[in-house]
């Protein structure tokens, strides 16, 4: 009789897990959408400068936080004028070290956290967006 309780809850308790995890994900919407596209709307960007290349993109988390950084190379010209359009980086402060320029983003999307480097010498751009 203990056994079967014991079981039972065990089997609960891990139903229980699953369908959290599963609801998780879910809400945070990253399963079915590309990263790609969540870290444009988390770091309030604008669509991806038209000659955009060699996108890399490293995702990291749990059901529970999510962080995606993405890199990618462009054009200077077209890198300022995208800049510009984002909602994100048009209305803030930033910050230059050598040619590097690093934003501070306030976040949109139900993310925690944005920011946008750029390096003006050779047109990339690092994004990082995170919810937790």
């Amino acid at each position: 009789k203990y056994f079967r309780r014991r079981t039972k809850l065990l089997v609960l308790v891990v139903v229980f897990a699953v369908g959290v995890l599963l609801l998780a994900r879910w809400v945070d919407g990253s399963a079915t959408r590309p990263g790609y596209q969540i870290a444009l709307e988390w770091a309030r960007l604008a669509p991806y400068p038209p000659s955009a290349k060699d996108f890399k993109i490293d995702i990291s988390g749990s059901p529970f936080t999510r962080t995606f950084i993405v890199d990618f190379d462009a054009p200077v010209d077209e890198v300022t004028t995208w800049l510009a359009a984002s909602p994100g980086t048009a209305s803030t402060e930033f910050s230059t070290v050598g040619s590097v320029r690093h934003y501070v983003i306030s976040p949109g999307g139900g993310a925690s956290y944005a920011t946008l480097s750029v390096d003006l010498a050779t047109g990339q751009v690092i994004i990082y967006a995170s919810w937790s």
